[in-house]
């Protein structure tokens, strides 16, 4: 059987998978490194102020658990900003890169000669910024990992002084034991949260750029393939949507 444009496109865009895995990946590491690099400061600032707080459990206390909590935020609000900036540049580049790859893959696939429509600079931009990927806008996203990263270093705290445990004790709770690389500390679980957000961002900016394209160029990109990767984690439901078509936007 002839090898058609379209097979070409579909071969292509596989193989084009591994280097937004990749993308996915590298930022993630870079949203890590970011958070990694504030803990010895945040950890010293921290040890300190509790060390003053020591262990009455009165009104004195949740007063200067809410200095702590000011603290915390004043700490991380620098870096979560740089995180958020760093996010939302990589993303954007992301998708003018993806539109130049995708029209430039239609054009040399395609037998005949065929200039793309192409998405205006403005429309890219909106995926990004303006378009919600599950339900929530990128912002949303960076705001409530800040709130959640934060929420548990109080979390942490307040079980801590309630257990009685010194300011080490209560650091290891926050970021873990060396000896561990501070896999054991609540920080662990922001860190792990950077990959979700890495790998579902990239997911999302690239499909929605996608879809935006193929809509601009609807007079020759009519349908889409499903292609799911079939071994053991595939889900039932995407094993058996597989090789199925669909009409552009409309398939799951």
């Amino acid at each position: 059987m002839a090898h058609t444009s379209n097979d070409e496109i579909r071969d292509q865009l596989v193989s084009h998978q591994v280097q937004l895995l990749r993308f996915g990946k590298g930022l993630r590491d870079r949203i890590v490194a970011l958070l990694n690099r504030a803990e010895p400061d945040l950890q010293r600032q921290l040890r300190a102020r509790l060390e003053r707080v020591g262990f009455d459990t009165g009104p004195s206390t949740t007063r200067k658990l809410i200095l702590m909590d000011r603290l915390i935020r004043a700490i991380l609000s620098p870096t979560w900003e740089t995180i958020n900036q760093l996010v939302r540049r990589e993303l954007v580049g992301l998708a003018v890169g993806e539109v130049a790859y995708i029209a430039g893959l239609i054009t040399q696939a395609l037998p005949v000669i065929y200039e793309p429509a192409l998405p205006t600079p403005r429309q890219i931009r909106s995926i990004v910024v303006a378009r919600p990927f599950q339900n929530k806008l990128l912002r949303g996203w960076m705001s409530s990992f800040e709130a959640n990263d934060r929420r548990r270093m109080m979390d942490e705290i307040r079980q801590g002084l309630l257990f009685d445990e010194t300011p080490t004790q209560i650091g290891r709770r926050i970021f873990g034991t060396r000896a561990l690389g501070g896999v054991d500390g609540a920080r662990e679980i922001t860190r792990r949260g950077a990959q979700t957000l890495a790998q579902t961002s990239t997911s999302a900016i690239t499909n929605a750029t996608r879809q935006l394209l193929y809509r601009e160029n609807k007079r020759i990109i009519q349908k889409e393939l499903y292609v799911a990767t079939l071994d053991s984690r595939t889900t039932p439901v995407c094993q058996s949507l597989d090789g199925q078509e669909f009409p552009v936007g409309v398939g799951p």
